[in-house]
């Protein structure tokens, strides 16, 4: 319930990053939910950090702020955060680059 809470509020403090996207969407409650479900797609890795409880959630939080946006970004977050061991303290860098090991 408390990761929930987290997320509400994130999400709530952050709705003003979507503002540009109301031409699209009415200023109705379907457009707040509509905003809503957009920026929780968005902070999906980061959502998936926190349930998961990882270590480097808080870097996972920034890297998807920054390089969210760009496909790769996205995905390379979302596995990572999908993947990562939970005690593990594995940077994304360094998992990256193990699994590009692995593939060789």
């Amino acid at each position: 319930m408390k990761k929930l809470l987290e997320i509400l509020l994130l999400t709530l403090l952050l709705s003003g990053c979507v503002e540009r996207y109301s031409l699209f969407i009415d200023s109705s409650s379907t457009g707040i939910i509509v905003q809503l479900i957009l920026f929780a797609l968005y902070f999906l890795p980061f959502i998936i950090a926190l349930i998961r409880d990882i270590r480097n959630k808080m870097s996972v939080f920034f890297l998807n702020l920054f390089l969210g946006w760009t496909i790769i970004g996205f995905f390379v977050l979302v596995f990572y955060a999908s993947l990562t061991n939970v005690t593990s303290n594995v940077s994304v860098v360094e998992f990256v680059k193990g699994k590009r090991k692995r593939r060789r």
